[in-house]
């Protein structure tokens, strides 16, 4: 059953006509079951490629974007920035949560808790300071 959510959630995620709220909750959904059948890697692919780059590229494009959209670039970038912390790529999560702290969504102070928290348990393996 699983895969044949995947096959609906990918599909609805890759129909450009469709609404963005849509094609966002439909990647961050086929993200979560990869999760689920443990392919961290095609989760992740999920999360950003689907979900949050959308996202950023709507912004820059000045499109509207509502509450729910909001709420699925969220929730898909602690997704991949957890993935990231779980295999100790403590940067490339840092990176994820920036994202989430410049766009100014609401959870952007928890973003911001997020890497300094990093910053402080890793501060070796995180060499160069982010803004």
């Amino acid at each position: 059953r699983l895969e044949e959510a995947l096959r609906a959630y990918d599909e609805l995620a890759s129909h450009t006509n469709a609404v963005l709220e849509l094609r966002l909750q439909a990647a961050y959904k086929s993200g979560r079951i990869h999760q689920r059948l443990k392919r961290p890697e095609e989760a992740y692919r999920r999360y950003y490629e689907g979900v949050i780059l959308p996202f950023l590229e709507a912004r820059r494009a000045g499109q509207p974007l509502n509450e729910p959209s909001v709420a699925w670039f969220t929730r898909a970038a602690f997704e991949a920035a957890s993935l990231k912390e779980s295999k100790g790529e403590w940067r490339e999560a840092i990176r994820l949560y920036q994202r989430v702290v410049e766009t100014g969504v609401p959870a952007a102070p928890e973003a911001r808790r997020r890497i300094e928290t990093l910053r402080r348990d890793h501060p070796l393996a995180i060499k160069e300071p982010f803004r």
